[in-house]
């Protein structure tokens, strides 16, 4: 999001306004916020705008340990990206799960 917003306004963002971000241009969300998925305005954006996400699971990660668990499940996450949104899935060690 820094990326598109700039690096210090995607500080600030709400998470509906980056969500819908992504949907308008067909990108895949990342996160590790499972809690996205719970809440109800974000939901209503991951649904409105048909928003393909993936939550990367784990306490206190480190980007590294981050980065590994979609680099372990990169042919997992490419997959189902051939599935039309919205959807979200958990990523975790060594699989991906949806969450419905």
């Amino acid at each position: 999001m820094s990326e598109h917003f700039g690096e210090e306004d995607s500080q600030y963002l709400r998470d509906e306004e980056w969500l819908k971000v992504v949907g308008e241009n067909g990108w895949v969300a990342f996160t590790k916020d499972r809690n996205i998925f719970r809440k109800q305005a974000e939901r209503a954006v991951l649904e409105s705008y048909e928003v393909k996400c993936f939550c990367v699971t784990g306490k206190d990660m480190s980007g590294r340990e981050c980065a590994n668990k979609i680099l372990k499940n990169l042919k997992r996450i490419e997959e189902a990206c051939y599935e039309p949104g919205p959807f979200f899935y958990t990523v975790q060690s060594t699989k991906i799960e949806k969450i419905d």
